[in-house]
């Protein structure tokens, strides 16, 4: 009974409301016709279209259509009927044409076209102008594979042209380096005569990599044919005679000349191998002993720094 009561009080709070708010003027925030009041005589009409957020009907229209594809695309039919595929295929009776392909050359489409028509005559002569045209095909690929490898050809010799010419300006930097530190170095001899040993061990990495770069100063010194150089390898290897160690030599493939080197190593102050050894001849008790590895154009320098050589 009570909630009935509850209820019916609330029914009757909700009809008086807006007689309430209309008798407290809640309604009556903006006075009537004020727009009167705001809208004057300077106010203008704007020739814009509207606000720029909203697409127009075209472009809304377009989206649309493009949706509807997009929902309303079907994949390609595969499952035909037979009925069907006779229809889009012909009849698996029915002759078929060999015409050949619509972008084969057209000598040979009229070669193919006259031997389907029965026209075996002029399909011979069709034949014989493709056949020309193979010709002329295969002697113009030929052609321009030739261009191809020139060019290929070319452009590598002017990549190792350009690898070729940049070593060799920078190796002629460095052989300037080593002829200002050896002028501090060593005392040339007033009559170039020197005599060059190069010691070494056969079971010494460094001294076997330092091998072909000596051969390359011991060559140079063949080719001058000057009686003034001497050069001697001084071998540290132990064998057991002379034959031995020019077995070795010949095993390790070292063409230059070869002796047992244990005494004249000591001579020489040798600490290590490898070691390039230059003593000019009339200057007394100078010698330039290079231990470790060098380079055929530092051992060339200083070859020609002891003879005096520019």
């Amino acid at each position: 009974m009570k909630a009935d009561r509850f209820i019916i009080s609330l029914l009757f709070i909700f009809a008086l409301s807006p007689a309430l708010l209309a008798a407290e003027g809640v309604n009556s925030f903006f006075e009537n016709n004020s727009a009167r009041s705001v809208f004057n005589k300077d106010i203008k009409e704007n020739s814009s279209d509207g606000f720029g957020y909203f697409r127009k009907r075209k472009e809304r229209a377009a989206a649309s259509n493009i949706e509807q594809q997009a929902v309303s695309y079907t994949p390609p039919q595969t499952n035909l009927t037979r009925d069907e595929l006779i229809q889009k295929f012909g009849k698996p009776t029915d002759p078929v044409p060999l015409l050949g392909r619509d972008d084969a050359p057209k000598p040979f489409k009229a070669m193919m076209h006259a031997f389907e028509a029965g026209e075996t005559d002029l399909a011979q002569e069709y034949a014989k102008q493709f056949s020309d045209y193979l010709m002329k095909v295969e002697e113009r690929n030929s052609q321009i594979m030739g261009v191809v490898r020139d060019t290929i050809a070319e452009k590598k010799m002017t990549e190792e042209q350009k690898l070729k010419q940049a070593a060799q300006e920078k190796e002629l930097a460095m052989r300037e380096q080593v002829r200002k530190a050896l002028s501090y170095k060593i005392t040339p001899d007033p009559k170039g005569e020197v005599d060059i040993y190069f010691v070494f061990k056969t079971d010494d990495e460094v001294s076997m990599l330092m091998v072909p770069e000596v051969t390359e100063v011991f060559r140079d010194i063949v080719e001058s044919d000057d009686p003034r150089v001497n050069f001697i390898g001084l071998s540290l290897d132990k064998v057991a005679d002379e034959t031995a160690r020019s077995q070795l030599m010949q095993e390790k493939k070292i063409s230059f000349p070869v002796m047992g080197g244990d005494v004249l190593a000591r001579e020489l102050s040798v600490q290590r191998t490898p070691a390039f050894i230059v003593v000019p001849r009339n200057v007394p008790n100078r010698k330039l002993v290079e231990s470790g590895y060098r380079r055929f154009f530092y051992l060339d320098e200083v070859v020609k720094a002891a003879r005096g050589v520019k």
